[in-house]
């Protein structure tokens, strides 16, 4: 069939870019933007159709809190998903980037989270795919936990690091000392 031949000598596409439209989800009191209008995101999560599902949820609420006033309940919806819409497009873009910047900025957070959960499992949370699977839990809460918590796994890295070079500096210094020492000891024995 013609449809399909043409079809399969197109070259491939790329998932669309993942965009948020806010600040405003909402155009006066006649328009209200859900779903994939206002946060399109990686489709093989399944937080597409979840996060839409919250949207209608929040319109819904805002509808019920504002019956007589539908610009106040639209922005109260706003109010209500605009956090959370951009959130979850900032951590799909975050789990999308190509080449190295996608190991920097999807593959290395989630092995350090493995490494500092285990560690620490006081101090550190689940790596964000976990997270984001957790009933309860808001995408901008997602977001703020993994902030922490790279900023906690940089601190330590590079207190770490800094110990490291003081501890080796001061071995190499030790050991220099020792070792000019013995040359010394040595010379002095042969009477040089």
């Amino acid at each position: 069939d013609e449809t399909i031949v043409s079809v399969a000598a197109k070259s491939p596409s790329n998932i669309p870019r993942f965009r948020y439209v806010g600040p405003a989800l909402h155009k006066g009191s006649s328009t209200v933007l859900l779903g994939d209008a206002i946060h399109t995101v990686k489709p093989y999560f399944g937080l597409g159709v979840n996060s839409a599902l919250e949207d209608v949820l929040a319109l819904r609420a805002a509808l019920d809190e504002h019956p007589t006033d539908r610009a106040a309940a639209l922005f109260a919806y706003t109010n209500t998903r605009a956090e959370e819409a951009e959130a979850l497009v900032r951590i799909s873009r975050a789990l999308d980037r190509p080449g190295f910047l996608g190991f920097v900025t999807f593959i290395l957070p989630i092995i350090m989270d493995g490494i500092f959960q285990n560690l620490a499992p006081q101090w550190f949370e689940l790596n964000t795919i976990a997270l984001l699977q957790r009933d309860g839990i808001s995408f901008a809460e997602v977001g703020r936990i993994k902030r922490r918590d790279r900023l906690l796994q940089i601190v330590l890295l590079v207190f770490g690091a800094a110990t490291v070079s003081t501890l080796s500096n001061a071995f190499l210094s030790a050991t220099a000392n020792i070792v000019a020492a013995d040359r010394t000891s040595d010379t002095s024995t042969l009477g040089v």
